[in-house]
Order: C-alpha cells, then sequence, then structure tokens
C-alpha cells in the first residue's frame, strides 16, 4: 500500500516527469517501464508504458479484440 501512495504522490507533482516516475519503478523493483514524450508548440505529455508479468513470467498477447493467448516475454 505505501508504494501506491508513494506513486500517487510522483504522480501529483506537477513537475514530475515520464522519466522520473519510469526510475522510481524500477527503483521499486519493475523490470519493464519505459517513456515517451511527445509534444507540439512546446508543450509536451510524457507517457509511461510498463509490463507488469504474470505468473510464471507469463504475459497475455491480444491478437484481436476478444482474442487473449497466454504467450511468455
Amino acid at each position: 500500500m505505501k508504494i501506491l501512495l508513494d506513486l500517487l504522490d510522483l504522480l501529483d507533482d506537477p513537475r514530475v516527469t515520464g522519466e522520473s516516475v519510469v526510475t522510481r519503478l524500477k527503483d521499486w523493483g519493475v523490470r519493464d517501464a519505459a517513456t515517451k514524450t511527445i509534444g507540439t508548440n512546446g508543450k509536451t505529455t510524457d507517457f509511461v508504458n510498463v509490463l507488469i508479468p504474470g505468473r510464471n513470467g507469463t504475459r497475455f498477447l491480444r491478437k484481436k479484440k476478444g482474442d487473449f493467448r497466454a504467450g511468455r516475454p
């Protein structure tokens, strides 16, 4: 629960960047996290992508709408 509260505090900071979120997540043990910054006219938005694998390292791959297949990263 503490990690969730820390993450919410971090996201609530108006100066937060995608890179600082990814750094914090990796500090907490998340292996697969990345950020991408996009913007126009001097305004930017950071997108953060996080993959949290399921049990035994599996994840669900979605080939098409409604189709889930178990796979390995």
